[in-house]
């Protein structure tokens, strides 16, 4: 498969069917400048810097509710009456997860609930793979967000980048991991460590953004992670 898609880092709560944004490194920060051309023999499966934008997820609350039950979107929606969990859903990517030939759909879901502590970062987060209502993995990941790349080893299936931080880390730090999904099991293929900076606690330290890249080399992968640090606005 030839597409690539990136979430937003940070998991917005939505209903219906919306848009997903695009991520941006930091919101301040002047736009970084224009990317080196790729290594000889390397290909890319993303720059931090400018990923795309999600697709539509049309049927998001029906979604949501075959795989978290009755829920609301955010804290605002909260009763006392009302259903105790917060549920958003992000991804709605189409691939070839679990097998060759496979139509399939990846999503990643986070929870938490209403009437958890808010200075506490408690949400929780799933990987999903379904085909058409069939769930074909339901895997719990401490991370946010992923990232559908094509077929990296040539195998056949599509690998995905999951892509996660704390939100309460000072200096937004992001990392990613590649994960591959063959015959339904769920396996950590490769980890990049961190890929993004993208705060600046009281102007201090640097933002950093990188470009993570492939290759193979005979029957085995070889990857890159290439840093780009930047100042912080301001410095």
């Amino acid at each position: 498969m030839k597409r690539l898609v990136i979430a937003c880092l940070l998991v917005v709560g939505c209903a219906g069917s919306r848009q997903q944004p695009a991520t941006t490194i930091d919101p301040v920060a002047p736009p970084p400048p224009l990317s080196e051309p790729i290594p000889e023999g390397w290909k890319l499966v993303v720059d931090m810097d400018r990923p795309p934008t999600l697709p539509t997820i049309a049927q998001h609350d029906r979604i949501l509710d075959r795989l978290v039950g009755p829920h609301v979107h955010g804290l605002e929606e909260c009763k006392a009456s009302g259903p105790k969990a917060i549920a958003t859903l992000q991804g709605g990517v189409e691939g070839s997860f679990s097998g060759v030939g496979k139509k399939e759909t990846a999503y990643l879901v986070t929870t938490r609930g209403c009437d958890d502590p808010a200075d506490r970062d408690t949400d929780k987060h799933r990987f999903v793979v379904m085909a058409g209502d069939a769930l074909v993995i339901d895997q719990e990941v401490a991370e946010h967000s992923l990232v559908a790349v094509s077929d990296v080893d040539a195998d056949g299936d599509n690998e995905v980048v999951l892509v996660g931080g704390s939100r309460g880390d000072a200096t937004g730090s992001v990392t990613a991991r590649l994960v591959d999904m063959e015959g339904g099991q769920f396996a950590e293929v490769y980890g990049f460590g961190e890929v993004a900076r993208t705060r600046c606690p009281a102007g201090a330290g640097s933002l950093m953004s990188s470009r993570i890249l492939y290759r193979k080399q005979g029957t085995s992968m070889e990857y890159k992670n290439e840093r780009r640090e930047r100042p912080c606005p301001g410095k």
